[in-house]
C-alpha cells in the first residue's frame, strides 16, 4: 500500500481540528504521516496539538506554524514541498479541518486511485441535516 500524508490546515479552529485528526487516526487505514498547518492562530494552538501528537506516538506528525494566514491553498502546498523534501513518494490526502470522514474514506479513496491510476481522487461530501454550512462528513 502506497504511504499516505493526511495535510490539514488550521486557522483559529484547534477543536474542530482535533476532532478532524481523531477520525483520520481511526481510519480503517490510517494515515502515515498527519500534517498540520497552523495559519496565524494562537500559541494555544502549539501547545494543543504537540499534546495530541505525545498521545498518539505511533504515527509521524509533521508541524508548521506560520505567523500570517498565507490561505488553505498556499499551506497546502507548503506541506506538500516540505513533504515531498523530505522524500515522501506518496499521496497526500487534503482535508478541511472540519471534516468528519467515515471510517472507510482513506481506504476507498485509494482502493479508487489505485485501481484507476488516478492522479486525483475525491469524496462524496454530505452535510448534516441539509445544512449549507458547517461541518462536512466525507465518504
Amino acid at each position: 500500500m502506497p504511504q499516505v500524508s493526511a495535510i490539514l490546515v488550521n486557522y483559529h479552529s484547534q477543536q474542530e481540528t482535533c476532532r478532524c485528526l481523531e477520525h483520520l487516526y481511526s481510519q480503517s487505514i490510517r494515515p502515515d504521516y498527519l500534517c498540520i498547518v497552523d495559519n496565524g492562530s494562537s500559541e494555544n494552538s502549539r501547545n494543543i496539538f504537540e499534546s495530541f501528537k505525545e498521545s498518539h506516538p505511533d504515527i509521524s506528525f509533521l508541524f508548521f506554524f506560520n505567523e500570517k494566514n498565507p490561505g488553505f491553498a498556499a499551506a497546502c502546498n507548503q506541506a506538500m514541498k516540505a513533504l515531498t523534501e523530505q522524500g515522501f513518494r506518496g499521496y497526500f490526502w487534503l482535508v478541511n479541518n472540519d471534516t468528519v470522514a467515515d471510517k472507510n474514506a482513506l481506504k476507498e479513496l485509494l482502493g479508487e486511485a489505485e485501481r484507476t491510476h488516478a492522479g486525483i481522487t475525491g469524496s462524496r461530501i454530505s452535510l448534516p441535516d441539509d445544512r449549507r454550512s458547517g461541518s462536512a462528513r466525507i465518504h
